[in-house]
């Protein structure tokens, strides 16, 4: 019999022990502190969610097919709306089919997802300096070593990005944010500049001459009426 009471965080993996706090869960949560008016996590304000036009579409669904919108559907994603979604991803020049696209609960379970496929605990990622804070919580999660890529108004420095990407690292992945899928106001997250063609093109030449793995990270939550379809 055991002379002590059993701790559990014995049992727990090594990566689990050495996991870091989740900063985004630290920072919404000091958010809701009473007199607290948070920038932090760029939340929108609630009074712009259309709760009514929501409220129609929700009582429509459950009126005209409440089995299937209640009901376990595939994991890949309700196949009507993979189907409208590649064909949104195509308007933005993406050639995506709906037998590529994948439903996720927010684009940090598709991070999640991507990161836990692809790294191996040591491979390198390389990534514009500052970058989403999610995105680089999911890389340290699977052991990933991070390389950052300093960036300013005009994106990344593209003579620090080659010489990351020809240093003979065990690199898998590159990532960026570098616009919304159509061009709006205010783009890359979180510094908020364009990213001009001639240092983009620069820096998806080096990843495609590299061999490595480019993840273009784009949202799209800036509302249609802000933004101007790339042509």
């Amino acid at each position: 019999m055991p002379s002590s009471p059993m701790t559990y965080t014995e049992l727990l993996a090594r990566r689990s022990q050495f996991a870091r706090s989740d900063a985004i869960r630290d920072i919404l949560a000091a958010g809701t502190a009473p007199g607290v008016l948070s920038m932090a996590g760029g939340l929108p304000a609630p009074d712009t969610f259309p709760t009514a036009e929501l409220a129609g579409l929700v009582a429509r669904v459950l009126a005209e097919s409440p089995a299937a919108a209640l009901q376990y559907a595939p994991a890949e994603g309700v196949p009507a709306m993979r189907e409208a979604l590649a064909r949104l991803a195509s308007m933005t020049g993406a050639a995506a089919t709906a037998g590529q696209t994948l439903v996720t609960s927010g684009s940090q379970q598709g991070i999640d997802l991507v990161a836990g496929a692809i790294l191996e605990e040591g491979d390198a990622v390389a990534l514009d300096d500052p970058s989403y804070l999610g995105a680089v919580q999911s890389f340290r999660r699977v052991g990933a070593r991070l390389l950052p890529v300093p960036s300013d108004e005009d994106g990344m420095d593209t003579e620090v990005l080659a010489a990351r990407l020809t240093a003979g690292e065990r690199r898998k992945l590159g990532y960026v944010v570098p616009h919304f899928p159509l061009r709006c106001f205010a783009l890359r997250r979180p510094g908020g500049a364009i990213w001009p063609h001639s240092p983009r093109s620069s820096a998806f030449w080096w990843w495609r001459t590299t061999r490595t793995p480019i993840w273009p990270s784009t949202e799209s939550a800036a509302p249609r009426s802000m933004c101007t379809p790339t042509v």
